[in-house]
């Protein structure tokens, strides 16, 4: 079966398994929607050029944009905690990537 090479966690960084729910875009700044098995976490980011979009999938849109992602794609999502847990905005860390990983894969 396919076993898609993940991108490697660097220092500061942890990784979460869920589904990219949607993007919001609010002046100047983009957020990450993710549901998990027990919580809808965001990340946010100041532009979409600061988030590695990487796909392991054959059924990914050509581009990303604001709003909600179609088909409900399990992803894996490297951020930066915030200090403390979430933030007052209630963001859980900095995107730093979104893997879009194939249905049923579950990651080691």
């Amino acid at each position: 079966s396919f076993r898609p090479v993940l991108r490697e966690l660097r220092t500061g960084e942890e990784r979460v398994l869920g589904v990219f729910r949607s993007i919001l875009c609010v002046q100047g700044t983009i957020i990450l929607e993710v549901q998990t098995a027990t919580t809808l976490m965001t990340f946010p980011a100041r532009q979409f050029s600061e988030v590695d979009f990487i796909s392991y999938r054959t059924d990914t849109p050509g581009s990303v944009n604001c709003g909600a992602v179609p088909g409900t794609p399990p992803v894996l999502v490297t951020y930066r905690p915030s200090v403390g847990g979430a933030s007052a905005n209630g963001a859980h860390g900095q995107a730093v990537a979104i893997e879009l990983i194939p249905d049923g894969y579950v990651p080691r």
